[in-house]
């Protein structure tokens, strides 16, 4: 399996694990992927220096959340109307599904907006955030109950700057409290009829996330 033209991929150098590019496949051949010239996420550049031979590993969010990787060598750069860079068709066998078991649920403080059934509106921000759903603090005066319906409104918030909106209806599922002087109060909530280009966002989001904290040494080990 390789990605589809059209497909945004991110590229990582094997030598230099922790730089990401952000970039597109613009054409195919038998042989080779051309890639739009990528963008480093970090800078929020374009990036034109690419070295022929130089290792990377391509991965890629398909439309269900599977996320997929492989690795490949920079071939060299190609004229197609515009400069693309040219890297390796992965060879059979190595590319690599991530199986997800459970959506990967990570902690994110981001802006969220509440529509309940009755219309009241509450502006808070998230706890966690996965594709399956997320949490939030419940402010005074919000109550809510297991098998409560809202809409939710989410910007998801990527490390290149980037500010993704998202909107899904959602169900409660869990109520909780954790202890403390006053004591908090949470919410869990469930996506419902998601479409499979949100849920690619959303993993891509818990992706970009968990490398985040984990450059930062907020994270040792994926929440399930």
């Amino acid at each position: 399996m390789e990605p589809d033209i059209g497909q945004v991929v991110t590229l990582e150098p094997l030598d230099e694990p922790t730089r990401r590019y952000r970039s597109r496949v613009a054409d195919r051949d038998a042989s080779a992927l051309y890639l739009d010239i990528p963008l480093d996420e970090a800078e929020g550049r374009l990036v034109h220096h690419w070295p022929r031979g130089l290792r990377l590993t391509v991965t890629w969010v398909d439309a269900s959340g599977g996320v997929f990787r492989f690795p490949t060598t920079v071939l060299g750069f190609a004229r197609r109307g515009i400069p693309l860079l040219k890297v390796a068709l992965p060879e059979a066998g190595t590319v690599q599904r991530t199986q997800r078991r459970q959506h990967l649920r990570v902690p994110a403080l981001m802006p969220l907006a509440l529509e309940l059934g009755d219309g009241r509106r509450f502006v808070l921000r998230t706890h966690d955030v996965s594709a399956g759903g997320l949490s939030f603090p419940l402010p005074p005066g919000l109550m809510l109950a297991r098998g409560d319906r809202l809409q939710v409104y989410v910007a998801l918030q990527f490390r290149n700057g980037a500010v993704e909106p998202l909107s899904a209806e959602a169900e409660v599922v869990r109520l909780w409290e954790e202890g403390g002087d006053p004591v908090r109060r949470f919410a869990s909530v469930k996506f419902l009829g998601l479409r499979p280009r949100d849920e690619a966002r959303l993993v891509r989001f818990a992706f970009d996330r968990q490398i985040f904290l984990r450059e930062k040494g907020l994270l040792d080990e994926p929440r399930p």
